[in-house]
């Protein structure tokens, strides 16, 4: 994928309609970013049109988590757009019809801003069958993220350098995370510990009465592949280590479908989750957790702070 299309400050008037047709074969990562970001957060979010693409960028109520996916003006078969407009969509909503289309189904949103309803069709390709939706239009409210608050800190947080990136072969990323997933515990955590340009460790940490204790170790030999492609640390000669909630970070694994997923973090701080493809991206942000070391019974340690 090239550049990501750019998120601006967008305003609404009357004036404003566009139109834009999905390519076969985007219409499936539509409906898995919609459910991932489903997931997180509900309710209505932005979703920002423009002749560079679309782009939806949104963060947790907390402000701990922030996502960001974008598709490319090449991933549509057509897109007019008078002006930038943003369409306030509910999620919930979107999921739904979203999961009436097959993957080789034409999708398209229709808009103006001063229609109360956006127009989604679906056209079978292999038939005359075509279905059509009228979703609703929100304004923007108080119970709605700060776009433009968001808009700057989506800005910074995907093009902000990290201590460490480690880039993962197809399916790696799922592959080590399945590997921690064991016990019942309802509170896990993932600490990564990455040692040098060879070497990183994922360890499962969970409450001290836990019955099952994991760690994964990858090393990058020679020609060997592995889950890992490649490890890069920015210079840095030391450990990068940092710990975060595991299971937000398995909830994307329905994402790791395509080539180059990568896994940006700071030594004790926030980690950023990257899955592109060639039109499109999906971008996860986290801070990291803190206080999550597994106790010693007979020797309490004191927490750490963690900047």
């Amino acid at each position: 994928m090239g550049n990501t299309p750019e998120v601006q400050n967008i305003k609404i008037n009357e004036e404003k309609t566009m139109l834009a047709t999905f390519k076969n074969g985007t219409v499936k990562e539509l409906k898995n970013y919609v459910e991932r970001l489903l997931s997180f957060v509900g309710g209505t979010q932005p979703f920002a049109f423009s002749e560079q693409g679309c782009v939806c960028v949104t963060m947790e109520s907390s402000g701990a988590m922030f996502f960001q996916f974008s598709f490319e003006a090449d991933a549509f078969s057509d897109l007019k757009v008078d002006e930038d407009i943003v369409l306030w969509l509910d999620l919930k909503d979107l999921k739904d019809i979203l999961a009436k289309a097959q993957t080789d189904d034409i999708v398209t949103i229709k808009a103006s801003s001063g229609d109360s309803r956006a127009t989604l069709s679906i056209q079978s390709i292999n038939s005359s069958r075509s279905r059509t939706y009228r979703l609703r239009l929100h304004s923007e409210t108080s119970d709605s993220i700060d776009y433009k608050h968001t808009q700057k800190l989506a800005n910074v947080a995907l093009t902000k350098e990290m201590n460490c990136e480690l880039i993962f072969t197809r399916g790696g990323y799922k592959t080590i995370l399945e590997d921690l997933h064991v016990g019942d515990e309802s509170t896990r955590y993932i600490h990564i510990e990455t040692l040098d340009d060879k070497k990183v460790n994922f360890s499962l940490l969970s409450g001290s009465e836990s019955s099952v204790a994991a760690d994964v170790k990858v090393r990058l030999k020679g020609n060997e592949v592995n889950e890992i492609e490649s490890i890069s640390l920015n210079g840095l000669e030391k450990t990068i280590a940092s710990t975060y909630d595991l299971e937000n970070l398995e909830h994307l694994t329905k994402l790791d479908l395509q080539n180059n997923v990568k896994l940006h973090y700071n030594h004790e701080g926030a980690v950023r989750v990257i899955f592109e493809s060639e039109k499109s991206k999906f971008t996860f942000l986290m801070a990291p957790m803190e206080n999550t070391a597994e106790q010693e019974e007979d020797e309490p340690e004191e927490p750490s702070n963690v900047e």
